[in-house]
């Protein structure tokens, strides 16, 4: 990683050297988050509704024909 190879040397930062450095940590970060939210919320949560019963397919499935 070449942001984080220079890490703990002392040395002057640039405005322009700290804003690259920035951008260059937010893609990864953003993708982390997305991943995170998609397997925590997404997949997770519909694995034990499916298996506690209380899956979403259940809720759209018509119980009753009233005619």
């Amino acid at each position: 990683m070449p942001y984080w190879s220079d890490y703990g040397k002392e040395r002057t930062v640039e405005a322009g050297t700290l804003v690259r450095g920035m951008f260059a940590c937010v893609l990864p970060g953003v993708i982390s988050f997305l991943c995170g939210f998609y397997c925590v919320l997404h997949a997770w949560l519909n694995a034990w509704s499916e298996m506690l019963k209380f899956g979403d397919r259940l809720f759209y499935e018509v119980p009753h024909k009233y005619s």
